[in-house]
C-alpha cells in the first residue's frame, strides 16, 4: 500500500437522514487511483453513505475527512474547496433535459469557476473526448443511449477536476455490453489519471475485474460486514457475506 496519505478517510461514521441512524461506526479509506466498491442488501444505506460523501447530507456522527481536512468543520469557502475534491454521478445521470451534453458539462465550470468561456468549452470537450463521447456536445440527453447518458455525467462529474468520483449504481439499467463498456471506462480513467472511484453496485458479476476492494455495508448491529478484494469477499468466514455472493434459492 502506497504511503501517501488518503484521499479521502472515514471514521466511525453513522449514516441517516432526519435523524434516524442506519448504520453506525463506519471506517474505511480510499486512495488516489483505487476504485472501491461499496455493496449490501437494498436499503442498507449504501446511496445514503454516498450523499454524504458528497456533502449532500450531514452524517448523524463521525468524520469524513477529505486530504485530512474535516468536511464537517469547514465552512464557506474552505468546504466548497474540498467539495471541488469530489465528483458524483447520480444513478438516474441527472442530466438537464433541455441542454446539449456539452452546455450540462459547462454548467458547473461556469457556475463555481472564473474560467474564461472559450477556455471552458474546451475543457467540456476534453471531459467528453475522455468518456467517448467527443463530438456529440450538441446532442440532447434524450438522443442518447442509456450507457452513453451515463458517461455523459461521469464527464459532468469530472468537470472540474475532482481526486475522487462517486458512482451511485453506474451499471443500473445497461444490457451486458454497455455495462463492460462502462466498467472499462471506469478502469482507464482510475488506471491512466490516478483518479479514485467508490461505486455503490449490485453487479456483483464484475467485480473482480473492476474493484480494488469492497465494503460490504450490513444492519445496525454489524454495520461493516467486511472490507477487502472481491475474490476474499467469496471466502469470506461470516457466512452472511458468503450467501450474499452466492445466494441459495428458497425452499420450495
Amino acid at each position: 500500500m502506497s504511503a501517501e496519505p488518503p484521499l479521502i478517510r472515514v471514521e466511525n461514521l453513522s449514516v441517516g437522514h432526519g435523524g434516524s441512524v442506519l448504520l453506525g461506526n463506519i471506517t474505511f479509506e480510499v486512495r488516489r487511483g483505487e476504485i472501491l466498491a461499496v455493496i449490501g442488501r437494498s436499503g442498507c444505506g449504501k446511496s445514503t453513505l454516498l450523499r454524504h460523501l458528497a456533502g449532500l447530507a450531514e452524517p448523524p456522527r463521525g468524520q469524513i475527512l477529505i486530504g485530512g481536512a474535516d468536511l464537517a468543520a469547514a465552512q464557506g469557502r474552505a468546504r466548497r474547496q474540498l467539495l471541488r475534491r469530489v465528483g458524483l454521478a447520480f444513478q438516474g445521470g441527472a442530466l438537464f433535459g433541455s441542454m446539449s451534453l456539452l452546455e450540462n458539462i459547462l454548467l458547473p465550470i461556469e457556475e463555481l469557476t472564473d474560467i474564461p468561456a472559450g477556455a471552458a468549452r474546451l475543457i467540456a470537450r476534453m471531459k467528453l473526448r475522455l468518456v467517448g463521447l467527443a463530438g456529440r456536445g450538441n446532442l440532447l440527453p434524450s438522443a442518447l443511449s442509456g450507457g452513453m447518458r451515463k458517461r455523459a455525467a461521469i464527464a459532468r462529474a469530472m468537470a472540474l477536476d475532482p481526486d475522487l468520483l462517486l458512482l451511485d449504481e453506474p451499471s443500473a439499467g445497461l444490457d451486458p455490453v454497455a455495462s463492460a463498456g462502462l466498467a472499462a471506462l471506469v478502469l482507464r480513467l482510475s488506471r491512466s489519471l490516478g483518479l479514485a472511484f467508490v461505486i455503490v453496485t449490485h453487479d456483483l458479476a464484475g467485480l473482480e475485474t473492476l474493484a480494488d476492494r469492497c465494503l460490504m455495508l450490513g444492519d445496525a448491529r454489524d454495520p461493516v460486514l467486511a472490507l477487502g478484494p472481491p475474490a476474499a469477499l467469496r471466502s469470506h468466514p461470516d457466512p452472511r457475506v458468503r450467501e450474499f455472493f452466492s445466494p441459495r434459492p428458497p425452499a420450495p
